[in-house]
């Protein structure tokens, strides 16, 4: 079977096609708008190869000594980003599962080298900037001819370890914990070039990373064995890399192609939470003495579903560690130190709403997603749906005050200038806040039902359409905030922002019964459309 007949070709379709509709799904503004934004980033891309191709052609490496230097960081920066994609692409789901493909009459080291291919769809970005270096180098009289061809072993080594780093990251994500370490990983390094542009590098670093032999590393290798330098030693190196990626990863796709998945999950999730010891009997079981039934029944459900979901702890944990990361530099970096913005004097209360934000996809905008077609069972058991909307409603206000308290304690942990004023005025304002998101999220997990898998970490399906709504709605809930502040500057008074803060507080809570009310009303009538959305299933598309 040649690797282009119908089901290797179907399989390529698919992953490109995947790839596409990311770009120009309707949260990132539809077809024709993602369609040019799409365009433009990749004519800037080929522009920048383009660029490459003319500075390596005239850089003279025995004018200008770093050129090796710089072309070392330069494949560096390439193997970096093209083993980083498939992290992503794994989080976020946009990857074809292979294991889903074993249905169709396709051999296993056919499957293999499709996967491979399809690691060229991850790494488009770096073959425009590669393909401009070739030309470059192939320009350059100082370089071998031969050279710049050796490029296409750097490529093969990428595609390989990239197959590989996708199945070893597919399988470890399967278990509990870890990927929430993995996604969490991610996305703290994709904030640290902002990081970088505010604190800096220290010098001590700086120096040792430049100073630090890589010829031996494939990026150094490679680089060398472009101009030509030592070229028995660096190509049995290349060789030797690329032969390693490659049993790397047939070693992984194997691994991955048998993989039992639903047994992992359930080894993982064996032994839940202890229902017998102090803390869950304090974390969980607090509603019964709050609430009655089936009320405390229902919150303390709500409790222990979403402390067991994979995607509602990486999103809490994200609270308090992605927030300040994102937030403290912007804050209290060496740029803007020292000017008492209104980032830097209202700096808790900002990474406290933000945080409300953050938590708002997973516990407040789409409240049913989790329970999936098990949601049926409310329009089924003798309880009101009104008394599950609260119910969900209170277990996220109390995770809520939850990530504040561990946020407050966090800033007074790092000694940041925060009063016992601002912490008061950042929860009363994230309250008033919640509770405006939460009046809107009952009417979008109403309207706007979507299926979510709580052991994925890091994926997004549908509901583009609230989200649009959401990007709206957050400037117009926030506009009866901004009038307490502009009552503090016109008074000049802390106690007309508080008692102007109150005020909304009272109109946030008329809000929140019209809200609940006007959902209440519509899930009757919207309950096959709610059950038939919140039962779609999943396709090969998936980590």
């Amino acid at each position: 079977m040649a690797l282009m007949d119908s089901p290797a070709a179907a399989i390529l379709w698919a992953q490109w096609r995947t790839l596409l509709n990311f770009y120009r799904k309707p949260q990132m503004g539809g077809f024709w708008i993602g369609s040019i934004v799409m365009a433009i980033w990749y004519l800037m891309l080929a522009g920048g190869g383009v660029g490459i191709a003319m500075l390596l052609g005239k850089v003279r490496p025995s004018e200008f000594p770093q050129f090796q230097l710089v072309l070392t960081f330069g494949l560096l920066a390439a193997f970096l980003y093209w083993q980083l994609v498939p992290v992503f692409l794994v989080s976020t789901g946009m990857s074809i599962d292979t294991r889903k493909l074993m249905v169709y009459p396709v051999p296993e080291r056919q499957l293999f080298l499709i996967e491979v291919m399809l690691r060229l769809s991850t790494g488009i970005e770096v073959m425009l900037l590669l393909t401009g270096a070739f030309f470059g180098l192939l320009r350059n009289p100082e370089i071998p001819v031969w050279g710049p061809f050796t490029l296409l072993l750097f490529v093969v080594f990428n595609l390989y370890l990239s197959a590989g780093i996708k199945d070893l990251l597919g399988r470890l994500m399967e278990r509990k914990g870890i990927r929430e370490v993995v996604v969490l990983g991610l996305v703290l390094l994709m904030v640290t070039p902002q990081m970088i542009a505010f604190v800096g590098v220290p010098p001590a670093i700086k120096t040792t990373f430049m100073n630090f032999n890589q010829s031996m590393f494939p990026w150094g290798a490679a680089a060398a064995l472009v101009m030509g330098k030592m070229p028995q030693l660096n190509l049995s190196l290349v060789v030797l890399y690329c032969a390693a990626a490659m049993w790397f990863g047939k070693w992984q796709f194997h691994r991955s192609l048998h993989f039992d998945v639903d047994a992992v999950r359930a080894q993982s999730g064996h032994g839940g939470t202890n229902s017998g010891s102090r803390w869950t009997d304090l974390l969980f079981r607090w509603p019964r003495k709050l609430f009655p039934d089936p009320l405390a029944a229902l919150v303390e459900k709500e409790m222990q579903s979403l402390a067991r979901s994979s995607r509602f702890r990486l999103i809490f944990f994200m609270g308090f560690t992605f927030g300040l990361v994102i937030w403290l530099p912007l804050a209290f970096g060496k740029v803007i130190a020292g000017r008492g913005g209104p980032l830097q004097s209202n700096f808790l209360t900002w990474i406290s709403v933000y945080s409300v934000m953050m938590l708002g996809e997973v516990a407040l905008f789409n409240s049913f997603g989790f329970d999936r077609s098990a949601a049926q069972f409310y329009w089924l058991a003798p309880v009101k749906l009104r008394t599950v909307l609260l119910a969900k409603n209170i277990t996220a206000s109390v995770y809520i005050f939850l990530e504040l308290t561990i946020i407050t304690l966090a800033c007074l942990a790092l000694r940041l200038p925060i009063t016992g004023l601002k912490i008061a005025e950042a929860f009363a304002v994230t309250t008033v806040l919640a509770v405006f998101f939460t009046g809107l999220g009952n009417i979008g997990t109403i309207y706007y039902p979507r299926a979510a898998n709580p052991q994925n970490s890091w994926r997004s399906r549908g509901g583009s359409k609230f989200q649009l709504w959401m990007l709206l709605a957050y400037p117009t809930l926030g506009i009866p905030v901004g009038l307490a502040y502009l009552a503090r500057y016109a008074f000049a008074s802390e106690l007309a922002f508080f008692v102007m803060l109150a005020f909304v507080f009272l109109l946030s809570v008329a809000f929140y019964f019209v809200a609940m009310d006007t959902a209440e009303a519509a899930a009757m009538e919207r309950r096959e459309k709610i059950m038939a959305a919140l039962t779609e299933g999943e396709g090969p598309i998936g980590s």
